[in-house]
């Protein structure tokens, strides 16, 4: 059996791969599951936010969206990898596929309860929402939106956010070709339909990359001439 990485990615209890068709070759064993690191679970609460959208006293939508940009893609693959006893050269694999992804997509995952059932559709193309990005002042329209229905397990594990009765979703929009790469990045969601709109903020500063010293010179040692 084989494995891959929520890229979006898939469990041994077989998760469907949604984003990659990449292989894993085998699966961690059938030991304990290591508790979710202190690092992983940092990073999930600071990439979640959290809105409501009331109708009246009711809660018309509960949003928690997880915005995966390349930051917390690292820190991902770093847990993923630890539960799935991933070598290190797998794990260098998936993570190079998952940075690549983040060149061209912002994605997020969108764990949403609703106490009508029928307007929780954001996936359907004649559904009550309308999702947009807005990405440092440039607004996107989403490129798709994909309900996703992993194994309790796996969302247990990774994304920890999601009861019974919520339906998780997968929005990813396309960067623009030719978008100029900056030092940080500003991005808004936007959940927008008849009975009101909901709106989910992110700010990613980047480090720059430190040059690499150039190498000092080698130095070979003058040997002295044997005198006597």
């Amino acid at each position: 059996m084989s494995s891959r990485p929520f890229s979006i990615g898939k469990s041994c209890w077989g998760v469907s791969a949604l984003l990659f068709s990449l292989g894993v070759s085998g699966c961690a064993g059938l030991g304990i599951t290591p508790p979710r690191s202190s690092g992983y679970s940092d990073a999930l609460a600071r990439y979640t936010q959290v809105d409501k959208l009331y109708v009246g006293l009711e809660t018309q939508l509960d949003i928690q969206a997880v915005y995966r940009g390349s930051a917390f893609r690292r820190v991902y693959m770093d847990e993923y990898a630890r539960v799935y006893n991933l070598s290190p050269a797998e794990k260098d694999k998936y993570l190079a596929a998952e940075l690549d992804q983040a060149k061209s997509y912002e994605d997020f995952i969108l764990v949403v309860n609703s106490t009508l059932s029928e307007t929780n559709d954001l996936q359907k193309a004649d559904s009550t929402w309308r999702i947009y990005l807005f990405r440092n002042g440039l607004q996107l329209g989403a490129t798709s939106i994909q309900r996703l229905r992993w194994k309790e397990e796996f969302l247990n594990r990774f994304y920890p956010l999601a009861n019974p009765w919520s339906r998780v979703y997968l929005v990813r929009f396309s960067i623009p070709p030719g978008t100029p790469e900056t030092s940080s990045v500003s991005v808004s969601l936007s959940i927008a339909g008849p009975p009101g709109k909901a709106t989910l903020s992110w700010k990613e500063n980047f480090t720059a990359p430190v040059p690499e010293a150039a190498p000092a010179p080698i130095t070979v040692p003058i040997l002295n001439e044997k005198t006597g």
